[in-house]
């Protein structure tokens, strides 16, 4: 294999992300600096639009993970959460500290209206403690005033610890 450049076939990014921005309130014009890129079967990753590659040595990993695509409904990974988190302005869940630590721990967390903030019924939220984002959550349909952690399990903090 010569050195070069790797060319890539980019996914169509406004069937991707439109129903991302609209859910979560983010405008469409902030990727407009970013492509999507298929690296494999399970998921998408976002990538600079002017990314360059050289095809020598390979790539363990380009851009960041961003959509797991293998499954129903697609989902942002945690990465890209925490990536699109401060922009979020829809389907946010503002936690206490009690209830971040709890979040953390991938523990069941009891929400009450004042956590939730233009949040339009159950599915994937986007979680903040003061300003800083956590990470994404579901909210159920029969119980959507519990919150399911969706933290990575290598990413929980034990039970008990105040990671604050």
């Amino acid at each position: 294999m010569e050195r070069g450049i790797i060319e890539f076939e980019f996914e169509d990014m406004n069937e991707s992300v439109a129903v991302i921005a609209r859910w979560f309130g983010i405008p469409l014009d902030f990727f407009d600096d970013y492509r999507l890129v298929r690296t494999n079967t399970k998921g998408l990753h976002i990538v600079n639009a002017d990314i360059q590659v050289e095809n020598k040595p390979k790539a363990e990993s380009i851009g960041l993970p961003f959509l797991h695509t293998n499954m129903a409904v697609w989902k942002l990974t945690q990465p890209a959460s925490l990536f699109l988190g401060p922009h979020c302005t829809r389907n946010l869940i503002l936690l206490d500290r009690a209830q971040a630590c709890d979040y953390l721990a991938r523990n069941p967390v009891t929400l009450t209206e004042d956590n939730l903030h233009e949040c339009d019924g159950p599915g994937y939220v986007m979680v903040r403690f003061g300003a800083m984002t956590l990470g994404l959550a579901f909210r159920h349909r029969d119980d959507p005033m519990e919150l399911q952690s969706m933290v990575p399990k290598a990413w929980a903090t034990a039970d008990g610890v105040d990671p604050f």
